[in-house]
C-alpha cells in the first residue's frame, strides 16, 4: 500500500515566509594601512594587522580588500596577467602563529580564474579591480612612469572563505602578510626593453579596506548565549606543494607532505616559465603529454582507476575539474577561459596567445559532495594525517624542457574562539 505524500501549496503564498528584520547592528568601512611602512617594491613583505579587543565587532572579510597602487619606475612599459601576479604568498598569522600559509599564491588563483572566470567578467570588471583580461593582447599595460590602483579581494584565504563574520573581540591579532613577487615573475617586460627590475615595480599606499559590523550590547549576549562563547569557523584552506619535471621524464611521482583530515581537492599544473622577464608566469601551463593521473595515499591510488587523458581526450579532465572544482558538470551557464586548443599545447612560452598553455587538472576528493544550495553543509574528504601523499602518473612522451609542478590541496579546517576560555585563536586541520 503506497503511503499518501500530504499536499502543500506553492511557496508564493507562503506568507509567513518572509524577510526578518536583523537586531540593531551599525556597519562600517574602516581603512587599515600597512603597519611595516608605506612604500614597498616587488620581491618585499607588506605586514596588515587587524587589532582584537574591539567589543561587539565583526569583520565581513568577503566585503574586504587589499588596496593598492602599482607604479612603473621603468623605462620602458610592463603588462600583467592580472595584479594577483604580483602576490607570491599569503599568509594569516595570529599572535605570531601561522593559521593558513599560501605558496605560489598567484598561480592558485591564476588556475581557478581560467576554471570558472569567463571573459566578459575578466575583460570588464576584472580588468577594473584586478586588471584581468581575456588575452595576452589585451593585457593590461602600465606605462613608463604611471600608476595603476588595483583592489583585490583576499580569494582562497580562509579568512575570505568564511560563511560567518570574524569575530574582532578577542584577545588576538590577526596578521596578514604578503611576500610579493620578483619583477620577473610578477610582471611581463616588453620583449625589446631591457627586464624590469624589482626596484622599478614600486607598490604604494597599500591599505586594507575592511566592512565591520558592531551589534548592540543587546544582540551580542544573545549570540554569546546561542554559542556559550565559543564561535568556530568551518573553512576551506590550500596548501601547496612544488616539485620538478625533468626534461624527458615518463613518470610522475611527486611528494605532498600535506597532512590533514579533510583533504577535498587536489589541482596542478605544469610551468616551464615561471620567472621568465617577457612572459606570463603565473598563467600559462603546458599540458606536457600527460597521460594519465591520481593522488596516492600510502599506496592506495584516488581514483582507484587513474584518470586519463591525451592530445585527443581533453574532455575527461575538464569533466573531472568541474566535477571537483563547482559542479558545474551539467551547468552550461558556466563560465571558463578553458578550450581544447590551448589546453593541449605542450610548446608554450606564454609569450602570444599561441603560445600561452591552459592545462589544468583536478582530483576530486570528497567522498558525500553536496550540490545545489547546500554547499556548507558537509564536508567529507579523504584523511592525510600521517600518510604519504604523492601525485603520481604518466606522461605519453617526454619533452625536452624543464618544468615546475606546482601542486594546490584545498582542504577543511577549523578556526576556534573561546571567549570563555583562552580568548584568543585556535586552529585544528
Amino acid at each position: 500500500m503506497s503511503r499518501q505524500l500530504p499536499e502543500v501549496g506553492s511557496k508564493r503564498v507562503d506568507y509567513m515566509d518572509k524577510k526578518l528584520k536583523s537586531y540593531s547592528a551599525k556597519s562600517s568601512r574602516q581603512i587599515i594601512p600597512a603597519s611595516n611602512g608605506n612604500s614597498f617594491t616587488a620581491n618585499s613583505v607588506i605586514n596588515i594587522d587587524l587589532q582584537g579587543n574591539q567589543p561587539n565587532t565583526y569583520l565581513d572579510f568577503a566585503a574586504s580588500y587589499i588596496r593598492m597602487t602599482i607604479t612603473n619606475n621603468d623605462a620602458a612599459n610592463f603588462k600583467l596577467g592580472s595584479a594577483y601576479d604580483l602576490i607570491d604568498r599569503v599568509e594569516i598569522l595570529v599572535d605570531g602563529s601561522t593559521v593558513s600559509n599560501i605558496n605560489n599564491y598567484s598561480a592558485l588563483v591564476a588556475q581557478l580564474l581560467d576554471e570558472s572566470v569567463g571573459t566578459q567578467y575578466r575583460k570588464n570588471m576584472g580588468k577594473c579591480l584586478m586588471a584581468t583580461s581575456e588575452n595576452i593582447t589585451n593585457a593590461v599595460q602600465i606605462a613608463a612612469g604611471a600608476s595603476l590602483t588595483v583592489c583585490l579581494p583576499l580569494v582562497c584565504t580562509p579568512l575570505f572563505n568564511s560563511s560567518k563574520y570574524i569575530p574582532c573581540f578577542s584577545r588576538s591579532t590577526i596578521r596578514i602578510r604578503l611576500t610579493l613577487a620578483t619583477a620577473a615573475r610578477g610582471v611581463v617586460s616588453a620583449a625589446a626593453a631591457a627586464p624590469t627590475t624589482d626596484a622599478e615595480v614600486v607598490i604604494s599606499p597599500v591599505d586594507f579596506v575592511g566592512q565591520y559590523v558592531r551589534v548592540s550590547d543587546l544582540a551580542q549576549s544573545q549570540i554569546n548565549a546561542n554559542t556559550n562563547g565559543f564561535y568556530e569557523l568551518v573553512v576551506s584552506d590550500f596548501r601547496s606543494a612544488e616539485g620538478t619535471y625533468n626534461a624527458n621524464d615518463t613518470i610522475l611521482n611527486l611528494n605532498l607532505g600535506i597532512s590533514v583530515s579533510s583533504l577535498d581537492r587536489l589541482m596542478f599544473g605544469f610551468y616551464n616559465h615561471r620567472d621568465t622577464v617577457d612572459a606570463y608566469s603565473n598563467m600559462n601551463r603546458s599540458f606536457l603529454n600527460l597521460q594519465d593521473y591520481a593522488l596516492s595515499v600510502n599506496g592506495l591510488e584516488v581514483p582507484r582507476r587513474r584518470i586519463e587523458t591525451s592530445a585527443t581526450n581533453y574532455a575527461e579532465p575538464v569533466a573531472e575539474i568541474a566535477v571537483a572544482s563547482t559542479n558545474s558538470l551539467g551547468d552550461f551557464h558556466h563560465q571558463s577561459q578553458l578550450n581544447p586548443a590551448q589546453f593541449v599545447l605542450n610548446n608554450v612560452n606564454g609569450e602570444a596567445d599561441a603560445t600561452l598553455g591552459k592545462a589544468l587538472f583536478m582530483i576530486d576528493l570528497e567522498s558525500l559532495k553536496p550540490h545545489g544550495g547546500d554547499g556548507d553543509a558537509i564536508y567529507s574528504g579523504i584523511s592525510t594525517i600521517g600518510a604519504t601523499t604523492q601525485l603520481v602518473g604518466s606522461f605519453s612522451a617526454g619533452t625536452n624542457a624543464q618544468h615546475s609542478v606546482l601542486v594546490f590541496g584545498q582542504y577543511t579546517m577549523s578556526l576556534i574562539l573561546d571567549m570563555a576560555g583562552s580568548q584568543t585563536f585556535m586552529v585544528q586541520t
